[in-house]
């Protein structure tokens, strides 16, 4: 008996649920959605929505959370932090008249400060304990009423902060009371739930008195356990209990009180909440949710059932609140979260899942109808056939061969269903045939192939539709197009010729419609046709169809046909959208074509009455509306069961509108579509700058909460920053879409779609507004957007005041000038003196320089006819003088060296001033250079009995330096160590090497590397302590010894120290006065300290002559050249020095003719007269100097020929460009060696003897019978083949002939007259002025076509070639031979 006592109960219970839901007709239950958040697995037990629409959530330990629609914000106890929470146990929260926020926990009461995003403490530790407030309420406009587990009750003013306690009655233990809640009714009425019953607190006496009613039954049950209050619109006091259900307290008068009892549940009952005006909501622990009428009577009841999908997720209910938008939000004890929205669904629906679940309607629909019974019969693709009764809110499966509806449907495949004008029910099935339910019959007849074999080709039926004279027109695969006349009830298969022309007695026919003008439309995969009855005639559109596309296809499948009310055919494609076809002027249209159709695979298509079309697809429903040309879409985020709307199932019913898709059926009234007409609700959460999360009172940034404050202010270098934003919708809100623009900044708003960010990059500084909107799901935006004025700073040296400030700077630095202009006008003339003074002595250095720098250029003149003659004196006199003398001319000639040296000194000094000096390191042999270097002054320390010693202790000899730099240096510290140091003195050089290392701080301060260490010691005065830091100034001199270590110019040591550093070296000076001086120079071995433009490519060896007194010359006997004087070249000497010209003229006479001039100016005039074979020039001369005599030479067709070598003195490198470029063919320095003279002179001559001119081509060289032209033609072929390559060098050409470099380049000279380099040029100019005459190609084409590195070189070397620019060129040509430009330009 228990156990059938327990399954009665079951029974009971659930009698209140509603198996099946959403029969039209019924009233809807309520369906309960997760608010999708993570809300955590903690009692929900309270909560609140304030003015700014946040929805407030407290939980029992798991903190306070604020939801925004999107995401949830959770506020915590921080032991830390005295603006937190005091506990994260929340058992109470209540919104006062004023719109703040007051939160009851474990641990006192708090006040929520938008502002600040924090909180202030209340009652938090009250006489020493914490205060366990449950239960909030306004007392009036500044009292709030505060209900505490074992503290009593107080009164706390909001606007001064005072907490009065409410003294309790002597019956009542303070530890012993709990009040649990506290309402307010609109009679001011307090009442109080509390563990000892109900009470009301009495404002006048501010006491607390027990509730009583006249029943004394009654009234005991008001002194039981009391845990909620409700008081309802109508002033009814609802009241739940931990045990006896609900108690229902009616005030007929102000006095008298009547009670009712509720018993629904024996469970706790936590809330209650009214809903609608006229539900009340009952809240139960472990007994599911109840929903009750003003009356106390049970409307509904809700538990969980996890085989529905829109179930209350947990039977234990705590908290319970609507919201002003009509929403109920549900807080469960352990399962987050939920909410009925009346706007969450668009459409209602069939649920799948009976209790125990089962499926009782098909899941993946493929046909909707309904009988004129008012059964609505559904088809599945794998499931059968299904009815249901709407009235008995039942459902029969008519494969189910218990269902009491009708019997015979065997098949579960079912693609299509129909009924018929008459009532008959036509099944389409995919193997089985045919099933046919007359109206007023119970079973089906199958007809198949079997029952009609001349019919049916294939069991397989797609679909149906009925002619206005009420033939079934029957869609097949592989069996055509079959007819049923149901007046003679036979079948007829449409076989005509012209459909077996087209392949459809064997297609497949998705879909058959039989329209208004007594026409069949078919749609196949092979497009669709159109089907005349009376001549059986079959027309294809699909021609139509490609027009419109512009394009051709093997097939186009049809899903989907419609005839709308205006008798306009509609066709449905896969992939290609939907077509329309009027058949009263006969076009057709591409609806996708001209409308932003979002679906391109159309399944469905129907027209309601109110005009509107929809159109069903694979992704979603579309309603256009014709007269607006305006398109609505929805999708499973409205409320759809699926995005797949399933083919042909559409069915109207009056104002409902039925649709299939592959997870269920939706249907809804489309006259009365829900839509969301309420805009999100924009509220700014979260700044970042440089992506960091700036948090409130950080860096004074923001000082109030994001949301709070009235202007954004920002610094200069906070300009880059992004704003968090939401729009507060409940209503499917992730899908709110949001637009925004900086104004200032931006004119153009971003549309983000649902993106919650908003991103901006170095902003400059300025005044601008961030404006933002929202639409909610609908499309509904705010009216006005949201603004949020935003400076940013510009920094304090760009700021109003900051430029003020520079104003009153700028005066008063003016205002100060003014005053001190007379003071200083006062000091002028000393200053003048002083300046004066400065600039005498600047210009006297400045003068020094510039004579030691003159009188070199002046001293090489002489000292060419001094080494010259010397150097051949004493090549000369080993058998024809004796050995004193040879002695004597070796002295002569050391001192015109060492005389030279000096010279280069002072030109080595010029050239580091300017900066002109580079490194040219190559690896030398140390020993050799030393020996060389000291050979020079082992005559002076002989004659001045000085001993000089050399100690080259050397485990490595190679050294990598430049060799002249080095040589100076040795030269000059020994030069002065000869000057410091008297007779019978000591001077030694030692040289050692360091291969544990020497410390170069110019490369690197820490490492060591290896080195060779110089040491020239001498027995001289030495140097005074404090002017060891001095010798290596410019033109410093001790005053007491200025020949000491500083020689006479002042500059020795300095480029000594300069060249030494150009090697990343150092050197050292130790000195003792009286005692001597050693210098120590070091030197990193190995070339890695120098980069590869410091390193010599192609080491050239110079002639040296020892200057020491052994017999080094060789004693050359050339007999005389006897030669015919006419057969002698011609050679013109230009040269201002009588005895420099006098002088070459001696050392040439024997084998050239020679003519003489004193300056350019007579020089040009012998040249033009004389056309002498070759021409030697000095380049300072009076009239006309050297290089203009040669570019005026050059540039004449007489004399361009003439080779000529200039003899100057001028060596700078800028100096031999100048040379160089004026045509000089080889520029030698003074003083020069005769014999590489007479070396040049015999190389040059030899050149010009074999040039001849040879033309070829547009080149002009013609070539002759003999292997050199040969050679020529060779050449320019290769050159021509390979023109467009800009890196073809000589050595390609030197490979391609196999012939050395050096060869090639003196045939071609040989040859043509000019270089090998000039020859590829002038055959890359050529080819360009055929391509710019005969293409249409850029300058820049051409340039790189014929191998040019750049457009701008290419233009400088034809100019050089043509005497004018490409372009000049071409359009010359184009006037010349008057062709119209336009053709090329």
């Amino acid at each position: 008996m228990r156990k059938l006592s327990q399954l009665l109960k079951f029974f009971i219970s659930y009698i209140f649920l509603f198996f099946f839901i959403l029969g039209y007709t019924q009233q809807e239950p309520y369906l309960f959605v997760n608010s999708s958040v993570e809300m955590g697995n903690r009692p929900i037990t309270s909560m609140a929505k304030d003015r700014n629409s946040f929805l407030w959530v407290g939980t029992y330990g798991g903190g306070l959370k604020k939801f925004d629609g999107v995401e949830v914000k959770t506020y915590r106890h921080n032991i830390y932090d005295e603006t937190a929470l005091a506990s994260s146990i929340i058992h109470d929260l209540m919104i006062d008249d004023a719109g703040n926020l007051w939160v009851g926990s474990n641990d006192g009461l708090h006040l929520y400060n938008p502002e600040k995003d924090n909180f202030l403490r209340f009652l938090n530790n009250f006489q020493g304990k914490p205060i366990k407030v449950h239960a909030i309420e306004p007392l009036d406009k500044e009292n709030i009423l505060v209900g505490t587990h074992q503290s009593g009750l107080f009164v706390i003013n909001s606007s001064t902060n005072s907490i009065s306690e409410i003294k309790l009655s002597s019956k009542i233990e303070k530890n012993n009371f709990l009040i649990h809640d506290i309402k307010r009714d609109i009679s001011r009425r307090i009442w109080l739930a509390t563990n000892l019953g109900l009470f009301q607190f009495d404002i006048d006496e501010f006491l607390l008195k027990r509730v009583k009613v006249q029943d004394h039954k009654s009234s005991l049950l008001l002194e039981k356990n009391i845990l909620s209050i409700l008081v309802d619109s109508q002033s009814n006091i609802w009241l739940g209990t931990a045990s006896s259900g609900i108690l229902k307290i009616q005030s007929n008068n102000y006095n008298y009180l009547s009670l009712k009892q509720i018993s629904l549940t024996n469970k706790r009952i936590l809330a209650l909440e009214e809903y609608e005006s006229d539900k009340i909501f009952c809240g139960t622990e472990n007994d599911g949710l109840f929903v009750l009428d003003y009356h106390g009577n049970i409307e509904d009841r809700y538990l969980l059932n996890n085989s529905e999908s829109f179930s209350i997720a947990s039977n234990s209910v705590w908290s319970i609140f609507s919201d002003n938008e009509e929403r109920l939000w549900i807080g469960y004890y352990d399962k987050g979260l939920d909410k009925y929205d009346p706007k969450h669904f668009k459409f209602n629906f069939f649920e799948n899942k009976n209790l125990a679940g089962n499926s009782i309607i098909p899941k993946s629909i493929s046909g909707i109808a309904k009988d004129k019974n008012g059964l609505i019969w559904f088809s599945s693709i794998d499931q059968g056939v299904y009815a249901y009764n709407s009235k008995k809110d039942y459902y029969y499966h008519l494969n189910d061969p218990k269902n009491k509806l009708a019997s015979g449907i065997n098949s579960y495949d079912i693609p299509s269903l129909y009924i018929d004008k008459q009532g008959n029910v036509w099944v389409a099935s995919w193997y089985s045939g045919i099933y046919l339910l007359k109206k007023g019959t119970d079973r089906f007849v199958n007809f198949n192939r079997k029952t009609h074999p001349e019919i049916f080709k294939s069991n397989r039926i797609a679909s149906f539709s009925e002619d206005l004279n009420g033939k079934i027109w029957i869609g097949t695969f592989q069996s055509g197009l079959i007819s049923y006349d149901p007046v003679s009830g036979t079948f007829s298969n449409h076989d005509s010729p012209s459909i077996r022309e087209n392949g459809l007695n064997r297609a497949n026919i998705r879909k058959v419609l039989a329209d208004s003008r007594n026409n069949v439309w078919l749609g196949t995969r092979q497009g669709v046709f159109i089907y005349d009855k009376k001549t059986s005639a079959l027309k294809s559109f699909n021609y139509r169809i490609q027009e419109l596309l512009k394009k051709k296809f093997s097939e186009i499948v049809i899903f989907s046909l419609y005839e709308d009310l205006n008798k306009k055919i509609w066709i449905g494609t896969d992939g290609y959208g939907v077509f329309s076809y009027n058949p009263s002027d006969d076009v057709m249209e591409w609806f996708n074509g001209k409308n932003s159709m979002p679906l391109l695979t159309v399944n469905s298509i129907t027209q309601t009455n109110d005009g509107f079309h929809w159109f069903g697809g694979d992704n979603g429903l579309v309603r256009f509306d014709p007269s607006l040309e305006e398109i609505k879409f929805y999708n499973s985020s409205d409320g759809l069961m699926s995005n797949m709307i399933n083919k042909n199932t559409f069915y109207k019913d009056n104002d409902i509108l039925y649709l299939g898709t592959n997870k269920g059926v939706n249907f809804f009234n489309y006259n009365k579509l829900k839509s969301n007409e309420l805009a999100p609700k924009i509220k700014l959460k979260e700044l970042r700058i440089s992506n960091k999360l700036i948090e409130v009172n950080e860096n004074r940034t923001l000082p109030n909460a994001l949301d709070a404050i009235k202007v954004l202010k920002l610094d200069h270098y906070q300009s880059s920053f992004s704003i968090d934003y939401v729009g507060i919708n409940y209503t499917r809100g992730n899908q709110n879409n949001y637009a925004y623009r900086l104004k200032g900044f931006e004119e153009n708003w971003n549309y983000v779609g649902n993106n919650r960010s908003a991103n901006y990059t170095n902003i400059r500084p300025g005044k601008y507004t961030f404006e933002l909107n929202a639409s909610n799901i609908d499309g509904k935006w705010n009216n006005e957007p949201f603004a949020l004025p935003i400076i940013v700073s510009p920094p304090w040296w760009a700021t109003k005041i900051a430029y003020s400030i520079y104003v009153l700077i700028m005066t008063g630095l003016l205002y100060v000038f003014y005053k001190l202009i007379n003071q200083q006008y006062k000091e002028r003339r000393r200053a003048e003196l002083e300046k004066d003074k400065r600039k005498q002595i600047e210009e006297l250095n400045e003068q020094k320089l510039q004579f030691f720098t003159n009188i070199s250029h002046e001293f090489r003149t002489p000292l060419t006819l001094i080494l010259n003659p010397m150097e051949s004196l004493i090549s000369r006199s080993f058998e024809t003088v004796g050995k004193e003398v040879r002695q004597k001319y070796m002295i002569v000639y050391n001192n015109a060296n060492r005389m030279l040296r000096l010279i280069d000194e002072l030109m080595d000094f010029r050239k580091i001033q300017f900066n002109k000096t580079k490194l040219q390191v190559e690896r030398c042999n140390l020993s050799e250079i030393l020996s060389s270097v000291v050979s020079n002054f082992t005559i002076e320390a002989s004659e001045r009995k000085i001993t000089l010693e050399t100690d080259l202790n050397l485990s490595k000899n190679e050294i990598w330096v430049d060799n002249s730099m080095f040589e100076k240096i040795v030269f000059n510290l020994l030069s002065n160590a000869f000057k410091a140091t008297s007779e019978n003195g000591k001077i030694a050089v030692v040289c050692n090497y360091h291969k544990s290392g020497v410390l170069f701080p110019s490369i690197n301060s820490v490492q060591t590397y290896p080195a060779f260490e110089l040491i020239i010691r001498d027995s001289g005065f030495g140097i005074k302590k404090e002017n060891l830091d001095k010798v290596f100034e410019r033109f410093y001199q001790d005053e007491e010894n200025s020949q000491q270590y500083y020689g006479g110019t002042g500059i020795g040591l300095e480029v000594v120290s300069t060249f030494i550093k150009y090697h990343k070296g150092k050197i050292e000076v130790e000195s003792e006065e009286n005692v001597g001086t050693a210098m120590k120079v070091f030197f990193p071995a190995g070339k890695s300290h120098f980069n590869d433009s410091q390193l010599r490519k192609q080491p050239i060896g110079n002639k040296k002559i020892n200057s020491s007194n052994e017999d080094i010359f060789n004693d050359e006997n050339l007999d005389p050249i006897q030669t015919e004087v006419d057969s002698k070249p011609t050679l013109l000497i230009v040269e201002d020095n009588s005895q420099l010209r006098k002088y070459l003229k001696s050392e040439l006479i024997d084998n050239y003719k020679i003519y003489e001039a004193i300056n350019g100016k007579i020089g040009i005039e012998i040249a033009k007269n004389k056309r002498p074979n070759i021409i030697i020039t000095d380049v300072m001369m009076p009239e006309i100097n050297g290089i203009e005599m040669c570019s005026l030479l050059k540039s004449d067709s007489i004399t361009k020929t003439i080779p000529i070598i200039m003899l100057t003195a001028k060596v700078s490198h800028k100096d031999r460009i100048l040379g160089i470029s004026a045509g000089a063919d080889v520029y030698l320095k003074k003083p020069f060696s005769i014999e590489l003279l007479k070396s040049h002179l015999e190389q040059l001559l030899k050149s010009k003897s074999n040039l001849f001119e040879v033309f070829m081509g547009k080149l002009g060289i013609e070539a002759e019978s003999n292997n050199k032209s040969n050679f020529l033609t060779d050449a320019v072929s290769f050159i021509n083949e390979n023109l467009s390559n800009e890196n073809l060098v000589i050595e390609d050409i030197a490979e391609e002939l196999n012939i050395s470099k050096s060869k090639l380049y003196r045939n071609i000279k040989n040859t043509s007259g000019i270089s090998a380099n000039q020859l590829i040029r002038k055959l890359r100019i050529e080819r360009s002025k055929e391509l710019l005459l005969k293409s249409n190609f850029s300058i820049s084409e051409i340039c790189y076509n014929v191998g040019f590195s750049s457009p701008s070189y290419f233009t400088k070397r034809f100019k050089e070639y043509t005497g004018m620019v490409p372009k000049q060129f071409k359009l010359k040509y184009l006037n010349e031979n008057k062709i119209d430009k336009n053709n090329y330009f």
